[in-house]
């Protein structure tokens, strides 16, 4: 029996982020940072999985505004299926972009994007 150990850090600060354009590109930019890393997964991806990789290393406005909700459940299918393994995700302190955000007066954008993005990624089935 082979243990692996795969960790992986996706951290940033929030604290200047005025405006939810602000916060929601900083989000892009640690996940493009996050793929990135994991580029080793992408020659066992299918042609649309392929390209749905590359939309988040690109800096489009159709992928920040469409597809970065969907990033770290993809990501965490894609290394699933390549390790054989299920991804374990700990998360510490996952209210503070919200703190800001309520600070800020956008909660309510950012509310909605966390609850599809971590909603996703936590009801997930790998079988």
């Amino acid at each position: 029996m082979y243990l692996l150990h795969f960790f992986s850090f996706l951290y940033q600060s929030y604290d200047d982020c005025k405006s939810w354009e602000m916060m929601r590109a900083q989000i892009h930019e640690e996940m493009v940072r996050l793929y990135q890393e994991h580029r080793y997964v992408f020659k066992s991806l299918t042609d649309y999985d392929k390209k749905r990789f590359n939309n988040i290393l690109a800096k489009d406005e159709y992928t920040i505004n469409n597809l970065l909700k969907y990033s770290l459940y993809d990501l965490s299918r894609w290394l699933n299926n390549y390790h054989c393994q299920k991804c374990i995700f700990l998360i510490d302190e996952y209210d503070h972009p919200l703190d800001i955000s309520n600070r800020y007066q956008y909660y309510e954008e950012a509310c909605g994007f966390f609850a599809s993005m971590f909603g996703m990624v936590f009801k997930v089935r790998f079988f």
